[in-house]
């Protein structure tokens, strides 16, 4: 019998201590509403049938309160929009630049509907695409980069309350911003000084915590993340290198320790090993990271998104395996670490992955974009307790 359980018996009695030694081991075994459970998949629906799909978000486009997806199709210079309230069979397509590679979402006119951003590579420009809260879009609006763009993120990056654009630049391997202006409207490309060799995938998040957007970007060479701060101006300090890799593709940035400060998640991509790198944040003010550590995805890892799949308050990873053909599961304990992977089959050559309630059933699933043209949807069948 240890001190606790002692004063427990001194306090309470014989019955009320039990009852307290009870609620411990309760406790110890019940962290929040209900013992961590693994998570289970589906078997993958897959539909499209379609073009080189190379990228693919989720928003609700039309204001049902169902999630659709939308596609990059590299091939036929078009996005799809696949349409919830039709469980995938119904979809738009619209027509953008030349050779689409990415995509992303924001309301860039402000009217309080989901617009998309489309990286054109053989364009050399981003097609804007303006919805209008029923399922329709304007025709695509041009807006030049600095180069062939492989990548697109959206964030106010000089905290103007207004939407802007960052893009990669095929051809030089460099970073710009273009600064919105309202109205669908920006500023020519600005490149980021400092930031050469950037991978394919950056992200921009607060990672000091002074509320101003950083870059943090992968390269050169895939072995190194570099840090940027952001000024709140648009522009970048001088970056601050961490080594990964060596094959490092795209960052996400999520609190996977559950500390209150951002951490930071690699893809690495390897042929026969690919892998995830979690460098936690230091909270330092300086956007400090600690060294990375790895945890075993699939061959061709290329990407990887947050969720959290059985509801325990710990987020997890999801991980689109481009040469295994699969999307790997990683479940966290909120500690920043990681259990061993779960595998969930998708289509072939998956270039994209995304988490979001596709069924409305108040758990994450998982959409793929493939590069055969298919979307993989795979659903969430986990078995969970009942929130209290």
């Amino acid at each position: 019998m240890d001190a606790c359980e002692r004063t427990a018996r001194r306090r309470l009695g014989t019955v009320g201590a039990l009852c307290f030694v009870a609620l411990l081991a309760a406790a110890a075994v019940m962290p929040g509403v209900a013992t961590a459970v693994t998570p289970t998949f589906a078997k993958a629906i897959n539909f499209g049938e379609g073009p080189v799909r190379t990228a693919i978000v989720t928003a609700d486009f039309d204001k049902d309160g169902k999630a659709d997806l939308a596609t990059a199709n590299a091939t036929t210079n078009n996005v799809t929009v696949f349409w919830g309230k039709n469980a995938w069979s119904g979809r738009t397509t619209l027509q953008v630049g030349k050779t689409p590679t990415w995509l992303a979402t924001g309301d860039f006119n402000r009217d309080g509907c989901a617009d998309l951003a489309v990286s054109c590579w053989d364009t050399n420009a981003v097609s804007i695409l303006l919805g209008n809260g029923h399922g329709g879009f304007a025709p695509a609006k041009t807006v030049r980069a600095a180069g062939a763009p492989g990548f697109v993120a959206v964030a106010d990056v000089n905290l103007d309350g207004i939407p802007d654009l960052l893009v990669d630049n095929g051809v030089n391997n460099t970073l710009a911003v273009m600064l919105g202006k309202g109205k669908a409207t920006f500023s020519a490309p600005r490149v980021v000084r400092n930031c050469k060799g950037v991978g394919w995938k950056f992200a921009v998040a607060d990672l000091n915590g002074d509320k101003k957007p950083d870059l943090i970007v992968p390269g050169p060479g895939g072995a190194h993340v570099a840090v940027l701060l952001g000024k709140g101006d648009g522009t970048f300090g001088r970056p601050n290198y961490h080594a990964v890799g060596p094959g490092a593709t795209g960052v996400a940035v999520a609190d996977v320790n559950r500390d209150g400060k951002p951490d930071v998640i690699v893809t690495d991509m390897a042929l026969r090993s690919g892998s995830v790198q979690i460098l936690l944040g230091k909270g330092d003010g300086k956007g400090g990271l600690v060294a990375a550590k790895k945890y075993a995805a699939a061959a061709g890892a290329i990407w990887t998104a947050v969720g959290d799949f059985n509801r325990d308050g710990d987020l997890d990873l999801a991980v689109a395996n481009n040469v295994a053909d699969s999307v790997s599961v990683l479940v966290g304990n909120g500690t920043g670490q990681f259990a061993a992977p779960i595998t969930c089959k998708a289509s072939v050559s998956p270039r994209c992955v995304v988490v979001g309630d596709l069924d409305q059933d108040d758990k994450a699933d998982i959409a793929v974009a493939n590069y055969d043209g298919n979307v993989s949807v795979i659903t969430n069948t986990t078995a969970l307790a009942r929130r209290l």
